[in-house]
């Protein structure tokens, strides 16, 4: 999700990146011997919390 970019209009700019980007993060968690190119930057790996507001909409 951090590599998503929005448009004005509630699209995505850049949905292939993120999608390939989720792709090798999850490969990474089961092929230990994997690597990410180009390497991951500390921003994409961080995790932010879902606020419960989000749920209740």
């Amino acid at each position: 999700m951090n590599n998503l970019e929005p448009n004005k209009e509630a699209g995505i700019l850049n949905y292939k990146y993120g999608e390939r980007r989720a792709a090798q993060s999850i490969r990474r968690c089961f092929n230990e011997f994997y690597h990410v190119e180009p390497p991951f930057a500390d921003w994409e790996l961080e995790l932010h919390p879902v606020s419960r507001d989000f749920y209740q909409k």
